[in-house]
């Protein structure tokens, strides 16, 4: 970890391994928070590019939620989905490289609920889901 004694932040990145000499070929991958908002519809497509993703998605219908990694995407990476049901129950159904032996998540009427995924190197596993939480309230 560096620290900028400038403004007293640090950063704390990997560093793929590469030839001293051959800098070109080195890519960083920053602990970026990517927070994406989708729109309701019956397919979601996510894709995870970064550190950390927080996907926001308001659920008013029975929808699908695709999951997929980038080519950048390694183990550690970690998706959160908050869905938040409108006025009626929802069934959110999670495919793609998305793994979640909780199976969908049925949701409660007015109520967001949240399913934290981390991926394992190929892909998301679920690695909680929250209870029925009124995080509106």
């Amino acid at each position: 970890m560096k620290l900028n004694t400038n403004t007293g932040k640090s950063i704390d990145f990997k560093l793929p391994t590469a030839d001293a000499d051959n800098a070109e070929n080195r890519k960083v991958k920053f602990p970026i928070t990517d927070v994406q908002t989708k729109p309701t519809n019956t397919t979601v497509v996510v894709t995870c590019v970064h550190k950390k993703t927080i996907v926001n998605i308001d659920v008013e219908q029975d929808m699908t939620v695709k999951g997929f990694t980038s080519p950048d995407s390694e183990a550690g990476d970690e998706l959160v989905l908050c869905l938040a049901n409108d006025g009626t129950p929802r069934t959110v159904t999670l495919s793609g490289e998305l793994m979640a032996p909780g199976g969908n998540v049925v949701g409660t009427a007015s109520v967001t609920s949240t399913v934290s995924f981390v991926h394992n190197g190929g892909k998301f596993i679920e690695v909680s889901r929250s209870p029925v939480v009124d995080v509106d309230a």
